[in-house]
């Protein structure tokens, strides 16, 4: 199990149940769930103008997120 997981189930108090294969994919799926919710975060830019010359730099920022989420968890 990823140590940052472990290191967080220990903290929410599952300490007895940090080496069971489901506790492992249920904390794979949040941070799946939370790397999709960074990427598809809309762009609040709603002028046209504005949303052309910033828009993109938007999009890199939530795909940026998203994988930095992935990345922080993955295993070592």
């Amino acid at each position: 199990m990823n140590e940052r997981i472990r290191e967080l189930a220990v903290q929410s108090g599952m300490s007895k149940l940090v080496d069971s294969w489901e506790y492992e994919r249920f904390a794979e799926l949040i941070i799946q769930e939370c790397a999709r919710v960074a990427i598809a975060t809309p762009c609040p830019i709603t002028d046209e103008v504005s949303l052309q010359s910033q828009g993109h730099t938007w999009d890199m920022a939530t795909i940026e997120a998203s994988l930095s989420i992935k990345e922080h968890f993955k295993d070592q």
